[in-house]
This record gives C-alpha cells, structure tokens and sequence, in this order.
C-alpha cells in the first residue's frame, strides 16, 4: 500500500463527497482512505458509509467517542495507517486526480526524501482560485531544518504527504483542541532527511465555517498551540535561526490575538468568566514569549497593556 488518507469529518455532509470522490479518481489508486466521524449531528456518518459499500477494501470508517477535534480524531486514524506514506485532507478540501501519482514520483526520486509538500491552491466561495505561494521560489529538495524555517516564514505550507513511520512516532499535537494540530508540520519537516516539493495540487476551500477561520474566544487556543511549539522546538535542541523564526512568528501571531481580544471585549458583552479567561491566556502567553531571541526587551505585563492600548487609539 502506497497510501493512507486521513480524512477527519465533522459535519461535513456538504462537502465529503467531492473530497471522498476526489480520493477514488486518483490515478494512483494504491491507498486505503481512512475516514474518521468526530460525533457527527448530521448526515455525514451515512455518507462516510455509504463509500464502504462500493470501496470496502479500502475505506475504513472510524469513531470517535466523543466530539474532540481534527488532532485527535486524525491520531486515532493514524494508528490504524497501513500506507508507506500518509497524508490528510480535511473533509471540505479535495486533490487533483494525479496528486498522489505526483507525490509518489517526488518521493521515489531519492532514497533519503521523507516528506513530500504538496501545491496549494486556495479556493474562494465563489470559486475562484489562487496559488497559496509561488512554489518556484522554493529549492525542489530541502533539508528537513530548511523546510522547517520555511514554514515558519510563511513560505511553505503544511499539506504534504510524510513517511507513516514517521507520521506516527509524531502524532498530531492535541495540546489545544484547535491549531495545535499544524505544530505537527514543523516537527515533521524537522526530522525529515529530505523535503522535496511535488506537483500534485491540493484544493483548500476558504470558508467562514471552518473551523480555524472563526474567531471569538477560541483564537486564544492559537496562543497555547504556539506555547506548545516553542517548548517542542526548544525539546528538541533547535538552532538558533529555527528559535528566532518560532519566537517572531509567536510575536506576531500574540500582537494580533490580543487585539482581537480587546476588540471582543469592546464589542461583546462577556460574562466573568470569559474576561477571566482572555486574561489569564494573555498573562501567561505574554510571560512564555522570548523576546530576548529578538533583540526585543519584555515589558511588565501592565506596561505592555498601556502601550497596546496607546496604538490602538492611534489606529482607530
């Protein structure tokens, strides 16, 4: 077996089927599609189903026990992947018919290749589509420390096909139920022998739906999966660049989730609780940065605020 696809749904009864169908068109058709139901409310489980009955030897359905997000869901999957190498597509997204045909070209090229990024094509409501990045602008072959700097600069994304021994002694990060689950990219491409870019084309449909495009409270989870990273690159004796790119891309994702929390708090009425919770998330998430791998000097908490709040003023 080639491949595993990890396909966690959660009612997604509107899009599985061009997802699913999208897998059973493909011209490489040595894969197994695991499909794991995250306690649906809709139609999705019928759907998922409903492909075991034509494609049994190769679908496999799972549950969940309870609703727990896309990390966790994916991890009880990948404990049943069978596939040389593994990759996921989120249940709303789909591949070009000769994606894995291409990734397994890529990754056969070289003895030493363990990951196997994929193109990225973004997709808009009203169908429209745009490349993520130039993928030319990229070495074909990486080594795993580059891919992971990469990342971390936003030049290359995480939609990729790894090696499933890999894969499954780094399982997907179930620190935080939402975004900790992409930290899983970093540490991939970081014990990666060689990154090599293929030209298979993955569809990402943007949507407000999705689950990571929502914002509200539950942005403050991308601030304890970027705490999650941090300790996982600092565990694992990372240089100093791969330290200084995670440290400005925390920076940056903590300046634009406390604002977003200052606007809530502007514009929502919250309960004690939830003004408890901002704090207490943005308190810690401050007093975890390292801003000394930027050159930066932290500021008491309290100084921080008054200067947030000054910009903002001018901002608005």
């Amino acid at each position: 077996m080639k491949f595993s696809i990890l396909v966690a749904a959660y009612n997604a009864q509107k899009y599985l089927p061009r997802c699913l169908d999208s897998l059973f068109q493909q011209t490489e058709q040595s894969l197994q599609v695991i499909v794991i139901d995250d306690c649906s409310t809709d139609d999705s489980l019928q759907v998922e189903q409903s492909y075991t009955k034509v494609r049994d030897n190769c679908v496999l359905v799972l549950h969940t026990p309870h609703n727990s997000g896309q990390a966790e869901a994916r991890n009880l999957g990948l404990k049943y992947a069978v596939g040389e190498l593994t990759l996921m597509v989120d249940a709303d997204d789909w591949l070009a018919p000769d994606c894995l045909e291409q990734i397994w070209r890529t990754y056969t090229s070289a003895p030493d290749i363990d990951a196997v990024p994929m193109r990225l094509r973004l997709v808009a409501g009203d169908g429209m589509e745009q490349e993520w990045n130039d993928p030319s602008q990229l070495p074909v072959i990486m080594t795993g420390t580059q891919a992971c700097a990469y990342t971390l600069s936003r030049k290359l994304h995480g939609l990729y096909a790894v090696r499933t021994s890999l894969h499954q002694e780094f399982p997907f990060d179930t620190s935080s139920r939402l975004y900790s689950d992409d930290n899983t990219t970093y540490i991939h491409y970081l014990h990666s022998r060689k990154v090599a870019r293929s030209e298979g084309i993955y569809y990402y449909r943007q949507h407000a739906a999705s689950a990571t495009h929502q914002y509200g409270l539950s942005r403050l989870m991308f601030l304890r999966a970027n705490m999650s990273l941090r300790l996982q690159l600092e565990q694992y004796g990372c240089d100093d660049d791969i330290l200084r790119l995670c440290e400005e891309h925390c920076w940056n994702n903590y300046l634009g989730i406390y604002r977003e929390m200052q606007e809530l708090r502007r514009s929502d009425f919250l309960t004690e609780e939830q003004e408890d919770e901002i704090r207490t998330t943005l308190d810690e998430a401050y007093h975890a940065l390292r801003l000394d791998r930027l050159g930066k000097k932290r500021l008491p908490f309290a100084l921080f605020q008054l200067e947030q709040k000054a910009i903002m003023t001018v901002k608005r």
